[in-house]
């Protein structure tokens, strides 16, 4: 869930996901917190991730 508003001249972001992930094997699954932060403009505070690394990251090293 992703809102947006601006507030004195600034935009104010606000963003919450997640997934079911668990043991399916039992019947089971468990809520998994994947973003949630605040961002004002360019300053974000929270919980998030890029997978931009692991798209340029070398898949072995010497």
């Amino acid at each position: 869930m992703k809102t947006t508003k601006s507030v004195d001249d600034k935009k104010l972001t606000g963003f919450i996901e997640g997934d079911f992930y668990g043991d399916y094997a039992k019947g089971g699954s468990n809520l998994r917190l994947r973003h949630a932060y605040v961002q004002v403009d360019d300053l974000t505070v929270g919980k998030t991730w890029n997978g931009q690394f692991l798209a340029v990251a070398p898949l072995s090293t010497e």
